[in-house]
């Protein structure tokens, strides 16, 4: 199976596409991730391959998060990217279904 998604970052203005292409959700999966953005490139360098079981079982100690703690600091530790990763590589395995995802922040006076 194979997941695309497209994650617009916030007022940052950087966009991020994920490709995960997954044969089972036994199988390595392979990553490919491009990005307006320096910080989640790099991140998506380091994310080609992943185990969606793995990820799942680990959860906040899975590649994606670790490495994203790692290389995504100050601001950018805020970034909704890594969660939209993991969400894409769950679906690409058949871990979950297809969904959009949102959020949407107001300022309140």
């Amino acid at each position: 199976m194979e997941a695309q998604a497209l994650i617009k970052a916030g007022a940052c203005g950087f966009e991020t596409r994920v490709n995960v292409l997954s044969e089972s959700k036994f199988k390595t999966c392979r990553v490919e991730i491009t990005s307006t953005c320096k910080n989640i490139r790099a991140l998506g360098e380091q994310l080609k391959e992943l185990e969606a079981m793995n990820e799942i079982k680990y959860g906040f100690e899975g590649e994606i998060l670790l490495k994203a703690k790692k290389l995504l600091k100050g601001c950018c530790a805020g970034c909704v990217v890594p969660s939209g990763i993991f969400k894409t590589l769950q679906v690409a395995s058949g871990l979950a279904l297809p969904q959009e995802i949102s959020i949407k922040i107001e300022k309140k006076d």
